[in-house]
């Protein structure tokens, strides 16, 4: 496996090129430090602390035009068998993921893909925590110097006054469009990049300013 980003394009789940869907609430005319962020999310075999990943995605959205320039998602083979309960939240099942990739092959590439971000995720703890599992787990390294910020504490901070701040919430709460199911990761990266941009032009604020960092992968 190349240690490029490139080595997701392999496999065929994989979005080639350009997508530049137009999201619903692009910056605009406020002009904002960072240029770019990333956006990551994973799908697991459950939420305990030794679960593992079944589906990892990330994609790069540009902040003027907001528009998502280029994603990529990928099954993986968690090496054991997927709790039916946990199948029916997220549709990927053991059939799915049979002769996928295991996680110590996913990981470099990933990481390429990230370069220096800023790397967004919703309930960002989640995402670190089983990523630092899965990298301990299989002896892979992680690059230590990408900072991470949450985008549930960012929508805390803009809209405080939401009964929930779970993602299917604030789509609906913020009429966003979703493509594809709930719990499936690109799905739910795209609505992550729409509402970080929409939380952006609502404050006035660089990504940077919305919330303090919340971690570095």
């Amino acid at each position: 496996m190349s240690r490029s980003k490139d080595a997701w394009a392999f496999h065929p789940e994989v979005p080639l090129g350009d997508l530049s869907p137009e999201l619903s609430s692009p910056v605009g005319l406020f002009e904002a430090i960072t240029r770019r962020f990333v956006v990551i999310d994973s799908e697991t075999t459950g939420l305990q602390r030794d679960a593992r990943i079944v589906e990892l995605a990330a994609a790069w959205v540009d902040v003027a035009s907001g528009a998502i320039t280029d994603l990529r998602t990928m099954l993986v083979d968690p090496g054991m068998r997927i709790p039916r309960e946990t199948s029916a939240v997220h549709g990927i099942f053991d059939k799915d993921v049979k002769g996928k990739p295991p996680i110590d092959r996913v990981l470099t590439p990933f990481f390429a893909f990230l370069e220096d971000g800023p790397v967004v995720a919703h309930n960002a703890g989640f995402d670190v925590r089983r990523i630092r599992f899965e990298a301990d787990r299989t002896r892979s390294r992680i690059p230590g110097r990408v900072p991470v910020w949450c985008s549930m504490k960012i929508a805390k901070r803009v809209w405080k006054d939401r009964q929930s701040y779970r993602l299917e919430a604030l789509a609906a709460d913020l009429n966003l469009t979703r493509e594809g199911a709930a719990h499936r990761a690109a799905s739910d990266i795209r609505v992550t990049a729409q509402f970080v941009l929409r939380a952006m032009a609502t404050a006035k604020k660089d990504l940077r300013e919305l919330a303090p960092q919340e971690d570095t992968l």
